[in-house]
């Protein structure tokens, strides 16, 4: 019996060993790691679960605190960088998932499991890696930029990031010079990186898991109009994960009713994220007559009350000037709403009054069949 019960103790031991508690995370990396408590670090107030694995790995620089060379330096610089975000932005915790100094440390922050605020419409789908230093003229040391591949190899690994992830840096997702300029074009030649081609945040069809079309008619271009709907169904999405649901929500939705694919070319959800949907080089299907010159943009909500965030406005508009910018757009083109094609509520009163502020809105009812058989008689 005494044999048995030795046995049992054993087994549980080993069985607990085998996972690695966080003073033990050194141990289960090729890296030093520091914890949260070594780091003196405070507990957070609040936590969001983080839902693995994740699509993007964001890369930033703290500018300010700089580089830290040894283990206690980067404590500190760990510590003021958490007094900051909790104290000044009054964030749950220190913003970042994890930050690594320039003597070849991990420091843990937020961790693999909770939710970061390091990159405005990527926080929920993303793991948000720091180097501290400032790195707009100087490149990280190269034991720091090691650890930090290291890093995301073990996330990987251990389940936390997908295989095929999306490397980007800040300023690929947000108006800032983060990661600065040096490190930025180091990450350039890292795995998985991502070329973005947009100044504003964009999630591809590959991104939010969107099925293949089977509607793939090419639109003439330039277009000469732009048509905004509300979704009103499904609600406003005000995280990354939640807005890439819809997507797929709607597609379902679009594909049941024939029409090939999503009917939208782009949507934009209200953490200030663009969505593709159809793209620039496919004719929609979202206001009949409108279809085959029109892109439709398709800010999710309902915005029949109140109009939608100004971060998700400033995306559409900033998409529009994008479709000018790649040649798609007409630079005369003209803003509409849903409602001025058909007898729809769409998109909601709040958004249109907003957007017939908007440079190029055209009032009034718009008859296209009328209008380009009159084009076609010239």
């Amino acid at each position: 019996m005494a044999s048995f019960a030795l046995i049992v103790i054993l087994s549980v031991i080993g069985f607990i060993s085998a996972y690695p508690s966080p003073e033990g995370y050194s141990s289960a990396f090729n890296f030093p790691f520091v914890t949260k408590e070594q780091w003196g670090g405070r507990e957070a107030r609040t936590s969001t679960p983080l839902n693995h694995p994740v699509q993007f790995v964001v890369i930033h620089h703290s500018y300010i605190p700089g580089v830290c060379l040894s283990r206690d330096e980067c404590a500190r610089s760990m510590r003021s960088m958490q007094n900051f975000h909790m104290n000044s932005n009054g964030w749950s915790d220190i913003g970042y998932n994890f930050a690594v100094g320039g003597e070849g440390s991990v420091y843990e922050g937020r961790g693999w499991d909770a939710v970061g605020a390091h990159a405005a419409g990527y926080n929920s789908n993303s793991i948000g890696i720091v180097l501290i230093g400032d790195f707009v003229s100087n490149l990280p040391p190269a034991v720091q930029m090691q650890t930090t591949q290291e890093l995301i190899a073990a996330g990987v690994r251990l389940g936390y990031i997908r295989p095929n992830y999306m490397l980007i840096g800040h300023r690929q997702v947000s108006a800032t010079e983060c990661p600065g300029t040096r490190l930025f074009n180091e990450i350039t030649n890292w795995n998985n990186f991502v070329r973005s081609e947009h100044p504003f945040p964009f999630c591809s069809r590959e991104c939010w898991k969107g099925s293949p079309p089977t509607d793939t008619r090419p639109i003439t271009k330039p277009v000469p109009y732009v048509v905004i709907h509300h979704t009103a169904i499904p609600g406003a999405c005000n995280t990354s994960s939640q807005c890439m649901q819809d997507m797929r929500s709607m597609q379902n939705y679009h594909n049941s009713m024939g029409w090939g694919d999503i009917g939208y070319h782009f949507c934009v959800g209200s953490e200030g994220v663009a969505y593709q949907g159809r793209g620039w080089n496919v004719i929609g299907i979202h206001a009949i007559q409108a279809n085959n010159y029109s892109i439709g943009i398709c800010l999710i909500g309902d915005w029949r009350y109140e109009a939608p965030p100004a971060v998700q406005l400033a995306t559409t508009k900033a998409l529009i000037k994008e479709g000018v910018r790649q040649g798609v757009l007409s630079p005369t083109y003209k803003v509409i709403g849903h409602n001025q094609v058909m007898a729809t509520e769409c998109p909601g009163t709040a958004l249109y009054q907003h957007i017939s502020t908007w440079d190029n809105f055209q009032p009034g009812t718009v008859d296209f069949t009328k209008y380009f058989d009159k084009i076609k008689k010239t």
